[in-house]
């Protein structure tokens, strides 16, 4: 099933992309303050801030930290070098790991979001605070449109695995939208021996917020079954794994009890066809 990308599309995942970019900056992500420095400088108009205030919210910086580094941990422990993250938004993380020239890694979005993502990996390689390399791409695309996602396996070794990746796209679709993904991120997956990386939000943004119809899922389990039932093998990372390895508690003077509770019941899943 196919969905055209518009403008309506990006007007609702610009400030979705923007406030993660953001929550990034507080704790030590690679390339995440350059990365939100030039969007700034790309976005920002006169007298206005880039991101509004009530969008600015540190004391969720923790989760977005954690839910970045767990992520990584599940592609080294899977052994991925060749990876496809979808809706990447401006996340850090193809920056960091290309940095290992063994790696690949493509990412999708919307047009206009990728367009500006290429404007801020352009912008850090000018000013010297990346290196040029060849091994990272930027694809525009959407994860409901198969055909699109096909596509962007041109640049993959056929005879290696590859990660696939939707860091916090499937909060923002509704059940029969996440059917539609799922069921295109198996295709690929069928064809090779591949996993798919995933975080299902279960934090309260859409407060803050509008227009999303959102289709949260009620339990851990609730969302494992829903996978499962579509014919994925189900493994779960526990955000209480990385606690020790998180900067932004300590930067914003968080306990460990505050943490605990952010974290309670909160996973990244990795997925096998």
């Amino acid at each position: 099933m196919k969905e055209t990308t518009n403008d309506g599309q990006y007007q609702k995942s610009l400030p979705t992309a923007l406030l993660t970019a953001y929550e990034k900056t507080i704790a030590n992500i690679p390339f995440s303050q350059d990365i939100f420095h030039e969007l700034e400088q790309i976005l920002m108009s006169p007298g206005k801030s880039m991101l509004p205030e009530e969008l600015r919210i540190p004391s969720i910086a923790p989760y977005f930290e954690a839910r970045h580094k767990l992520i990584n941990i599940a592609l080294l422990e899977n052994g991925a070098t060749q990876v496809l993250e979808i809706a990447a938004g401006f996340s850090s993380r193809g920056m960091e790991l290309t940095n290992n020239p063994k790696f690949t890694y493509v990412e999708v979005d919307l047009a206009e979001n990728i367009q500006l993502k290429r404007k801020v990996f352009q912008a850090m390689v000018l000013k010297q605070r990346i290196s040029s390399r060849k091994n990272i791409f930027f694809e525009d695309g959407n994860a409901l449109d198969f055909s699109t996602l096909e596509t962007t396996m041109k640049h993959f070794d056929k005879s290696e695995p590859v990660a696939i990746i939707a860091e916090g796209l499937l909060r923002y679709l509704t059940l029969q939208e996440k059917a539609i993904v799922a069921s295109n991120v198996k295709q690929l997956l069928e064809k090779r021996s591949d996993i798919w990386i995933i975080s299902d939000a279960d934090i309260d943004l859409n407060r803050r917020i509008e227009d999303f119809d959102l289709n949260l899922f009620t339990s851990s389990n609730d969302r494992k079954r829903f996978f499962e039932k579509l014919g994925f093998g189900v493994e779960e990372y526990q955000y209480m794994r990385i606690i020790s390895e998180l900067v932004s508690p300590k930067k914003l003077g968080k306990t460990d009890e505050e943490i605990e509770r952010l974290f309670k019941n909160k996973h990244v899943y990795v997925m096998r066809a």
